[in-house]
């Protein structure tokens, strides 16, 4: 995929410190989380639209004026949201390849059957939000900023599964999801593979909606399948 140069030497310098604030920001918007919900006592719901906002906030926003300030470039050419039909091709296929190897690899094994989902906001926020949000940044943003400074795919793509893989990681210690290194070990290593695809999926397409259609395949497969 050939990129066009949206080069200053800002921009080129900001990228190598902007995953060190991202994560500092979203450890802080969980450390407000679990004040606030101890202070006002709040629900799943009210839990929920949070975490929409902070997403929005912390993730996309600096994301977004990023491209717009440093940059100095057009959001959509940036980000590749171009050549959307190549992207849902490549993005069912892939989605498609995940599903069938989620499903002979794990729900098969186990005799489970298929879930009803609850289609509330925490359904919203898994299957569309997350996807959304974590595409337009890492691979949109992030990867496309490496590319662009010089790093090879692979070594953009692998550092972008970095910080994919880091995120998730204050959500884990917080809720008590992992506390062993077995344990983190375990959740990382599918999502260092899918995170991979991901990135391999928009290089390939040469569009980020490819990357998003899987990611949000492979969101909503896990909600339904077990």
């Amino acid at each position: 995929m050939r990129l066009r140069v949206f080069d200053t030497q800002s921009s080129r310098r900001y990228i190598t410190f902007w995953p060190f604030a991202l994560f500092a920001a979203w450890v802080a918007a969980w450390v407000c989380d679990l004040t606030l919900r101890a202070r006002f006592g709040w629900g799943g719901a009210a839990d929920t639209v949070y975490w929409i906002a902070m997403k929005g906030m912390v993730w996309v926003a600096p994301a977004l004026l990023a491209i717009r300030t440093l940059e100095r470039a057009p959001i959509a050419d940036f980000l590749g949201l171009r050549n959307p039909a190549r992207g849902v091709r490549w993005g069912l296929g892939v989605g498609a390849a995940i599903v069938l190897v989620n499903y002979v690899g794990k729900t098969l094994p186990s005799g489970a059957g298929l879930r009803t989902p609850s289609l509330d906001l925490v359904f919203l926020n898994a299957v569309l939000v997350s996807p959304i949000v974590e595409e337009v940044t890492l691979r949109g943003f992030f990867q496309t900023r490496l590319a662009l400074n010089g790093r090879p795919f692979w070594q953009a793509n692998g550092l972008t599964t970095l910080v994919f893989a880091a995120m998730h990681l204050p959500g884990w210690y917080f809720q008590g999801r992992a506390t062993t290194l077995v344990e983190y070990g375990a959740r990382l290593a599918p999502l260092v593979v899918l995170s991979l695809v991901f990135g391999w999926t928009k290089e390939r397409s040469g569009s980020l909606y490819g990357a998003i259609l899987a990611h949000l395949i492979n969101n909503l497969d896990s909600a339904i399948l077990p």
